[in-house]
């Protein structure tokens, strides 16, 4: 990247503007080291898997869908399935739509509609439960 036109190489420099620093210095530390602190802030990986998404580090990508797969819980389901929907990351979409099926008697009906976003997975869930059909 630095060996082109860009104005990242002429400025010898690179902005990841939107990201705070304990994101950017996760995401450093990912492409020097391969690893990243172990972390169970569900945020904080959201935020890493949006910065691997935007620079298209797969492999950043792929651990932040494992992290969030083990992180799987009633409290969360909602914000991930809704927060993941335009990604490219098929087990952990699977394995999170699985969650919510087996454990929909348990989760809030005023939840999923206080995240709904618009999510065409909850959209398909709630049909299904409903038996109401999508036009």
């Amino acid at each position: 990247m630095f060996n082109t036109d860009m104005k990242e190489a002429n400025e010898n420099c690179f902005r990841f503007g939107e990201f705070d620093m304990a994101t950017v210095k996760e995401v450093l530390e990912f492409m020097y080291t391969g690893k990243i602190t172990p972390c169970d802030d569900i945020d904080l990986i959201f935020q890493i898997l949006a910065c691997a998404n935007m620079y298209r580090i797969k492999n950043l990508q792929t651990y932040c869908e494992y992290r969030l797969i083990l992180h799987l819980n009633i409290d969360n389901i909602i914000k991930i399935l809704v927060t993941i929907e335009n990604l490219e990351l098929p087990e952990l979409s699977e394995k999170a739509k699985l969650y919510l099926e087996c454990n929909s008697a348990r989760i809030s009906l005023v939840d999923v509609l206080n995240e709904w976003n618009n999510s065409q997975i909850l959209l398909d869930f709630l049909a299904k439960k409903t038996g109401m059909k999508i036009n």
